[in-house]
């Protein structure tokens, strides 16, 4: 399994960025129903977003060349690079970039996903340090069945049998990994503000 975690990859000119968005005016979140694989719909679950490196089919719906959709995408950008140059990581192409804070939403986990059908990296940075230390991001392996139903709805995966790594969110931490089922649990309270890239 591909996995790295790097605490201490950020600049100081970074780190300071990531204070002031996190001011009252700061960065503008919108909300939005979860992005989800086609399977689990009408299953949906709601989070505020600010996207900053338009994903290829928003791109191709907006008919727009424009890759990037934030003024804030290439100061973050530039921390995907950086986590790339010091661990040694090949990126070749961005596929999208989003801040997400998520927050209670009268979920307890979002669903086991894959972000894209092709294969790819993801890197998650945390940006802020939730109050609750539960709001973990789960990995698990690639014989996890998503999107099965029952009757109570959708049938969660079993994860003592199918969970790889389990990560605490902490300020300024970076965790990558390649094209793994993985989902988050949503804080019971406060918030948790992570900002995530694919690429290839």
């Amino acid at each position: 399994m591909f996995f790295i975690e790097d605490n201490n990859f950020l600049t100081d000119e970074h780190k300071q960025f990531i204070e002031a968005v996190q001011r009252a005016d700061g960065i503008p979140y919108f909300y939005q129903q979860s992005f989800e694989p086609m399977f689990y719909k009408p299953f949906t679950h709601t989070l505020l977003c600010h996207v900053l490196i338009y994903r290829p089919e928003q791109q191709a719906e907006a008919r727009t060349k424009n890759y990037y959709n934030s003024d804030y995408a290439k100061i973050f950008e530039d921390m995907l690079f950086t986590f790339c140059n010091k661990n040694q990581i090949i990126c070749n192409e961005v596929i999208r970039g989003a801040i997400n804070l998520t927050y209670n939403n009268g979920q307890e986990k979002c669903f086991p996903h894959v972000d894209h059908p092709e294969y790819h990296k993801q890197l998650m940075i945390y940006l802020n340090d939730p109050l609750d230390k539960e709001s973990h991001t789960v990995i698990m392996d690639k014989d996890t069945p998503l999107g099965k139903y029952g009757s109570d709805g959708i049938l969660f995966p079993d994860e003592e049998k199918h969970q790889l790594k389990r990560i605490v969110p902490e300020k300024y931490k970076g965790v990558c990994f390649e094209n793994l089922p993985h989902y988050q649990h949503y804080p019971k309270f406060g918030d948790r503000i992570v900002c995530v890239f694919t690429f290839k």
